[in-house]
């Protein structure tokens, strides 16, 4: 057997507390049984603190009743139980450790234990999502900061849908070829640019270039002050507007 790499028992809690601590987008700390220890605790505290979305998937048992308690209420953690769950998976949006330890400070003085590197994005698509968190007796409670994780997540669609979007030709309002992301500023058709050309003279705007809507105003405003700054926003840049 070819294994890459592997923690031994005295690493891993090292290694643990550095998956929560160099987290940027998620840690998810799955293990059946979990005893909080003193230096363990302070890395729970400060990753409340700083806003770390941090996920335990946990054994359904009175022995971790208490935690639940602490982990989800007074943390604000999200928090799956599972009945009969005996896995041991530690991991972030880079590093992914498959164990045989809890997360129980017994477990480091007394067991020998070890851990091995996984790959990160398969071990949370086909061990979590699509096995654990598939399992009937699931119960899930929300962490405090699901809301505002989903938030950012929704901004973000909506940026994405914003900067996919077509502009309008500001003289017959069709959608011009090519997206925002690629040049927010080109306003005319092919067909209106050389009907319209002229390089003396500004030329009467019909149509914002963003919504699409009626527009009374020359080359220098082809968006409604509102949709301008919309674009500012979306695109994070302002250059000249183009004609073509």
């Amino acid at each position: 057997m070819h294994i890459t790499r592997f923690l031994r028992t005295h690493e891993l809690s090292t290694a643990i507390i550095d998956l929560i601590e160099e987290a940027q987008a998620y840690c998810i700390l799955v293990t059946p049984y979990l005893k909080i220890w003193p230096q363990f605790e302070r890395v729970l505290h400060n990753a409340s603190k700083r806003g770390v979305h941090l996920t335990f998937i946990i054994r359904q048992d009175q022995m971790n009743q208490q935690h639940l308690q602490k982990l989800n209420k007074e943390w604000g953690f999200e928090v799956y139980e599972i009945k009969d769950h005996h896995i041991k998976l530690y991991l972030n949006e880079k590093n992914c450790w498959l164990s045989s330890m809890n997360l129980y400070d017994a477990s480091q003085v007394r067991n020998l234990e070890i851990a091995t590197s996984v790959d990160t994005a398969k071990a949370k698509k086909e061990i979590i999502d699509n096995y654990l968190l598939a399992d009937a007796s699931v119960k899930h409670h929300p962490g405090k900061f699901d809301l505002e994780r989903k938030q950012v997540l929704a901004q973000v669609d909506a940026a994405k849908l914003r900067l996919a979007r077509m502009g309008h030709c500001v003289d017959c309002n069709t959608e011009i070829n090519g997206d925002f992301r690629r040049n927010p500023y080109r306003v005319r058709c092919k067909p209106c640019y050389h009907a319209n050309f002229n390089e003396d003279e500004y030329q009467p705007i019909k149509f914002c270039h963003w919504c699409g809507a009626a527009h009374d105003a020359l080359d220098d405003e082809p968006m409604h002050a509102v949709c301008q700054e919309e674009v500012i926003t979306t695109t994070k840049t302002a250059r000249p507007f183009q004609n073509y």
